[in-house]
């Protein structure tokens, strides 16, 4: 009798044209990414990539994403169109569309600095919570993602430590870094890499003469900043360019869920062809 009477009182409040979910709806939620592409990266982790309605245009979106409407460009979102999307869920808010979104919306605001690797974890655990995945879901990913990172650590356990700066040369000629408070410094350590330009504090300018004596064997940049560095006069002289160890990554990856592959990759590029690496299988 009880189910009789809530089968119909829901179907009055749908004719009445109440915003009734039904129970597949709830457990499929309707999302929009307004945020970082990490967002994506994380609902894929969690399997959930195909509930994405609405996303940003962006270059480092996955795939999956070009077929999805889009809702604006970063720093440029279109509160109409995330509406337009009903969403039950909304990713990486700021204002004014945090003001304007209807009450029952489920949202995570901007995301903040990601600036050591637990300040990662606790963004793929604040997104498990809001997808309403279990405990046990959110961490068994957890784990994985850890498990990633000290498979890669043990391969570099006898490697000797290499002598590295992060640098992003401006087009003003000036030279910046990262400090010590980084995930950058913190995965660089992770890989037996030594930040020797890490006491000059992170989005400060770095003078060439203390670059220059620091001279570190290998120099790590952003892809679109590589010809830069190999093409500037003042650094031809340090170790990393003559001997062609300029890297360069995407180095937003620091800060994302890609972060364990990218460690694999710095290890590979700091002790690759040293011999001192374990075989991946061994581990």
């Amino acid at each position: 009798m009880m189910k009789k009477t809530a089968f119909v009182l829901f179907g009055l409040l749908f004719q009445l044209g109440w915003p009734v979910k039904s129970l597949e709806a709830e457990e499929r939620p309707r999302i929009v990414v307004v945020g970082t592409s990490m967002y994506l990266d994380i609902l894929k982790m969690y399997g959930d990539l195909s509930l994405v309605v609405g996303v940003l245009d962006s270059s480092n979106n996955p795939a999956e994403m070009a077929a999805i409407p889009k809702v604006g460009v970063a720093l440029l979102v279109n509160t109409e169109a995330v509406l337009a999307a009903r969403p039950d869920i909304v990713l990486g808010v700021v204002e004014p569309l945090r003001s304007k979104l209807p009450p029952g919306i489920r949202f995570r605001s901007g995301e903040s600095m990601m600036e050591q690797i637990s300040d990662i974890k606790a963004l793929i655990r604040e997104v498990g919570v809001l997808l309403k995945k279990s405990q046990h879901t959110v961490d068994e990913i957890l784990g994985q993602f850890d498990a990633h990172i000290q498979a890669e650590v043990k391969r570099v356990k006898r490697c000797e430590k290499k002598t590295v700066a992060l640098i992003f040369p401006s087009l003003e000629g000036e030279i910046y870094t990262i400090g010590s408070s980084s995930v950058e410094n913190e995965v660089i350590a992770l890989a037996h890499g030594i930040n020797v330009l890490v006491e000059s504090g992170k989005g400060k300018s770095v003078p060439i003469e203390a670059l220059l004596k620091k001279n570190p064997s290998i120099l790590l940049t952003d892809t679109s900043m590589v010809k830069r560095i190999e093409k500037d006069a003042r650094l031809l002289h340090l170790k990393a360019v003559k001997t062609g160890r300029v890297i360069g990554l995407k180095t937003a990856d620091f800060s994302s869920v890609m972060l364990p592959d990218l460690l694999g990759r710095l290890i590979d590029e700091f002790h690759g062809g040293s011999g001192c690496l374990s075989w991946k299988g061994a581990l």
